[in-house]
């Protein structure tokens, strides 16, 4: 039974966050699905108010062997990276059969990985304490429960942040409360509301369409 596990894992644990954290409001968000292949992270989306003194910071640390820029999307940029070296995090995942579904964040990152079965998962523990690694799990299940669990396979964080929106007026015309509002109800920060926002709205609407197209067909 494949297995989903969601967690927090601090800054000092993972190389790209190390790299990428020099400048202040930085927000990175990995280009899903994450391909771990031999342990390398190749692509990331990144957002901060000055891209050359992020590029310059992400090239200068000493485990980025090259970074470069591949496409300017409105605010955002995705970016290749070429590691000189990767740690321990990532190598659990790999050794472990893991598949990143969502990674993103400044500190601490939070990542959504799926696990062949329980026995992987275990194995991805095992060997994070072995290399004393950090993380705090936020939720594990079952893919068939979440799945049944949920039509839109929404997180508890997404269905929360759309509620919340639709309850205080967010979708409304005019808009009854700001973006910013909304982060502080929550106690977060506007950015990881928006993100919130923004994955669970796609998730419902991909689902919405998907039926839709089963009926007209």
């Amino acid at each position: 039974m494949a297995i989903l596990v969601e967690l927090d894992v601090p800054i000092k644990s993972l190389e790209i966050g190390q790299a990428t954290e020099s400048v202040p409001e930085s927000h990175i968000e990995l280009e899903q699905v994450v391909p771990i292949g031999d342990g390398i992270i190749p692509y990331f989306w990144a957002t901060t108010a000055d891209f050359d003194t992020f590029e310059s910071s992400v090239r200068a640390h000493e485990t980025v062997d090259r970074l470069e820029l591949v496409a300017a999307v409105e605010d955002r940029r995705l970016y290749r990276v070429y590691w000189e070296t990767m740690g321990g995090f990532v190598s659990a995942l790999s050794a472990s059969d893991a598949t990143v579904l969502e990674g993103y964040g400044s500190n601490p990152w939070s990542f959504q990985l799926l696990f062949p079965t329980r026995a992987h998962a275990t194995k991805f523990r095992e060997r994070c304490v072995d290399e004393d690694i950090s993380f705090d799990v936020r939720r594990i299940s079952e893919l068939t429960n979440r799945v049944a669990e949920s039509a839109f396979n929404l997180t508890d964080e997404q269905h929360e942040a759309l509620r919340l929106a639709i309850g205080r007026g967010y979708y409304s015309i005019p808009r009854e409360v700001t973006l910013a509002e909304l982060a502080a109800d929550v106690g977060i920060s506007q950015q990881a509301m928006s993100e919130r926002l923004r994955r669970g709205t796609a998730k419902v609407l991909m689902q919405v369409i998907e039926d839709g197209s089963r009926f007209t067909h």
